[in-house]
């Protein structure tokens, strides 16, 4: 009898075990994942009637609900980094190219090839083997760009008013000297303005985005894609390039044609060209940017092509979606991942907010604000089709050709492409130099870029930069590049 109820204990004890453990197998908040994402508008109240929105379309299909955190862009990198440290709730996130191999480095993402084989199959299909490898460090995958053209130039984006103002022929700005003469004419007959715009983001200033470069990941050794050998490292920094567009910057900051607190203001450059602060910027262009910026900035805006469209590597990495370590979900992180890719339905609610309020159809096709609404009072203004799944899914802003996403496809075909696409170094062997590099470059670089610094700071700065490991890390990339290159 005693064996007997010792018997049934123990297989009591064996079920109730079981139960606990599977109970224990899902973390708490598994039926909510935390998507977060930045915004060019500082306008979101309508953020949760968005939400709200999608989690009715999508909840059913990924088996959780959809939590939208929404940040400023300006601040976007060091609020997301918090979240990461603090093991907040944080599923799916874009990660920026400046970070792109920190957070792996630092095992604040997740690989996800087993996820997009297991529930990213429309990824797969249209992103393509080359595409997808271009998120890849190491073997594994652990960033997935949207789907868009990224056959990317750099041009100086100008107020149209004042380009017809002042008789601007924006097919002859091609240089620095030219991009000079520009803000000297306008300056003289506009004072009171700042001439060029320029954002506290080291990723978004004139000299980086006119480097013309594969930063390979973090920028500590990197690839010139118009210039030089292309299968060669070297540090951009103690370039004759890097030189002359610092001394540039300069002498246009002491010229007065950019703000004095440039690089510590926290307001984007779409906040400050609606502000009508200044008059133009530079930034990068593909098809359609003039209208997206023009809605970007409250000014229609077009632009003067300085470097031609160009695809490597760091065009993949430029914006890309991951899934952070402290993910409590990951499988329906990458479901509602791929229906961004394939769902036109959830890509607008997303790229555009709620038919009727947010934006209308026109007669032709297009869509734009509705009656009495602007980019100045919309609720859900993020302006950003670009980061979102599959763009070519994306719903067409009035002003543009209702074939602009033929028209980017065949921009991407006739692009220059980098001669390593597809090359991405692993960072983990030289993680501590790379911590030690950032402080350095955080130290020197938004000062030296925004022109406010001295440019003679330039051999301190790559001096400091070879003491804390420059010359260890150019060699890792170098040494995995050869080694890429002969497979």
């Amino acid at each position: 009898m005693k064996k007997n109820i010792l018997s049934i204990l123990i297989a009591i004890s064996l079920i109730v075990g079981s139960v606990f453990l599977g109970g224990c197998s899902k973390k708490s908040g598994d039926d909510k994942i935390v998507v977060a994402y930045y915004m060019n508008s500082t306008i979101a109240e309508d953020i949760s009637l968005v939400q709200d929105a999608i989690n009715e379309h999508v909840k059913d299909k990924i088996g959780a609900e959809v939590e939208l955190v929404v940040l400023p862009m300006g601040t976007y990198n060091d609020q997301i980094n918090l979240m990461l440290t603090s093991s907040e709730k944080l599923d799916l996130f874009i990660m920026n190219s400046s970070r792109f191999n920190s957070y792996i480095a630092n095992g604040q993402c997740m690989g996800l090839s087993a996820l997009i084989e297991s529930y990213g199959q429309d990824i797969k299909d249209l992103l393509g083997e080359q595409l997808i490898r271009g998120g890849e460090v190491g073997g594994e995958v652990y960033g997935i760009m949207p789907y868009r053209d990224i056959a990317q130039g750099v041009g100086l984006f100008i107020r149209k008013d004042y380009v017809e103002k002042y008789n601007i022929d924006i097919d002859n700005v091609k240089t620095w000297k030219d991009v000079e003469n520009v803000l000297s004419t306008i300056k003289t007959n506009e004072p009171s303005l700042y001439q060029l715009i320029v954002e506290k983001n080291e990723t978004l200033t004139p000299v980086e985005l006119m480097a013309g470069k594969d930063k390979l990941g973090d920028g500590y050794g990197v690839l010139m894609l118009y210039d030089g050998d292309p299968y060669k490292v070297v540090n951009y920094y103690e370039t004759d390039a890097y030189r002359e567009a610092v001394t540039t910057m300069h002498r246009w900051y002491e010229a007065g044609y950019i703000a004095p607190d440039a690089s510590i203001s926290t307001e984007n450059i779409a906040t400050q060209m609606k502000a009508g602060t200044g008059v133009c910027y530079f930034y990068k262009t593909k098809t359609g940017m003039d209208l997206q910026e023009s809605k970007a900035d409250g000014h229609e805006m077009v632009h003067a092509t300085l470097l031609e469209p160009c695809i490597s590597t760091a065009q993949t990495q430029t914006v890309t979606w991951g899934i952070a370590s402290q993910s409590t979900n990951p499988e329906a992180a990458m479901k509602f991942l791929n229906l961004m890719y394939s769902d036109q339905e959830l890509l607008n609610l997303i790229d555009w907010g709620i038919e009727g309020k947010h934006y209308v159809f026109t007669e032709d096709g297009h869509i734009t604000y509705p009656e009495g609404v602007d980019s100045t009072n919309c609720g859900y203004n993020v302006n950003m089709s670009w980061a979102f799944g599959n763009q070519f899914l994306s719903y067409v802003w009035a002003g543009n050709d209702l074939d602009i996403w033929d028209q980017a496809s065949n921009a991407m075909k006739n692009a220059r492409t980098s001669a390593t696409m597809g090359f991405s170094y692993d960072s983990s062997g030289v993680s501590n130099e790379i911590a030690l590099l950032n402080n350095v470059a955080a130290e020197y670089r938004l000062g030296l870029e925004t022109g406010l610094s001295d440019p003679a700071l330039i051999d301190e700065f790559v001096a400091k930069l070879n003491n804390a490991g420059m010359q260890k890390v150019m060699a890792e990339k170098q040494t995995q590049l050869d080694q890429w290159l002969a497979k």
